[in-house]
């Protein structure tokens, strides 16, 4: 069903905005136009509800009772807040605590065990060792082993 044209104008209508010359033509044009009829009976229900809201005689205390319950949730949800903040705080903390445990743990020097290496590199080299602390290479090793039967 298509929208009437009118339909838009009947606001104006309603709070007598139209000029008079118009208003002829609106009443006609209600009375034929059964969208228009409707519409204006559904105003004219609204603006009566909001006129009896309105006039209503609510109960003395009604706002001290919204008021109230608006405070009390408040200060609900402060304290889910502050619940909420303090548990993301121990969180960051945790978490901290388990970062600098790792960084300390990969970056702490290893002890290095004492070895022995050789003084000096000949073919019996693996007969004579010294008494110094020194790391033993992978070829001073090899080489050891290799030469040791010569």
């Amino acid at each position: 069903m298509k929208k009437c044209s009118m339909l838009r104008r009947i606001s104006e209508y309603l709070d007598n905005e139209v000029p008079d010359n118009e208003r002829l033509i609106f009443e006609k044009h209600i009375n034929d136009c059964e969208q228009c009829n409707a519409f204006i009976r559904d105003i004219v229900k609204i603006r009566t509800r909001i006129q009896q809201a309105a006039d209503y005689e609510y109960e003395p205390f009604l706002t001290h009772r919204i008021m109230y319950v608006i405070e009390y949730r408040h200060r609900e949800f402060l304290a889910w807040q502050r619940v909420e903040v303090s548990f993301k705080h121990t969180i960051f903390a945790l978490a901290m605590i388990v970062l600098l445990t790792l960084a300390l743990w990969l970056y702490q020097k290893p002890e290095t065990e004492q070895s022995y290496t050789f003084s000096t590199i000949t073919d019996s080299t693996a007969s004579v060792l010294t008494l110094q602390p020194q790391e033993i290479s992978k070829q001073d090793i090899a080489y050891a082993v290799f030469t040791k039967g010569e």
